[in-house]
């Protein structure tokens, strides 16, 4: 059973080796532009909040998130900012219905009425769409 657990600064400090690893990896696929201690600093002042990714008895990974207002509608939607499972774990598909209705009871306990994800990796959008995710928008980039 994948559940989800409530990390404090505390936690994700004594677990940091893991947490900086998983950053990492989500950085390198995703061609990112933040740096691992961003996300330390937006947990510690309270902008993000870490759950562990627990199986059984073993963290097999973590989620980082954020809450805030949807753009129209001004109901609040819990953002799945980062992702990350130990490669070592293998995810199958009853995984992810688990952690998508942990997700959900997660959003619910705290007042969200949806939950909000996006990626670069095209991958997800198969994934999500099985679990009666939508797609809304693509956004695209240009630096300047």
């Amino acid at each position: 059973m994948v559940s989800l657990y409530s990390a404090d600064l505390a936690d994700v400090r004594i677990n940091w080796d893991f947490v900086e690893t998983g950053l990492k990896t989500i950085i390198g696929k995703n061609a990112s532009d933040f740096i691992p201690a961003d996300i330390y600093a937006a947990i510690a002042n309270k902008e993000l909040f870490l759950y562990w990714l627990i199986s059984g008895t073993d963290t097999i990974g973590f989620g980082v998130f954020s809450v805030g207002d949807t753009s129209y509608s001004k109901s609040k939607a819990l953002y799945i900012d980062h992702g990350y499972v130990d490669p070592k774990y293998k995810m199958g598909w009853r995984d992810s219905v688990e952690l998508d209705a942990a997700l959900e009871d997660l959003a619910k306990e705290i007042g969200c009425a949806r939950l909000e994800f996006n990626s670069p990796r095209m991958g997800w959008g198969r994934r999500l769409r099985k679990l009666g995710w939508q797609p809304l928008t693509v956004t695209y980039k240009r630096d300047l």
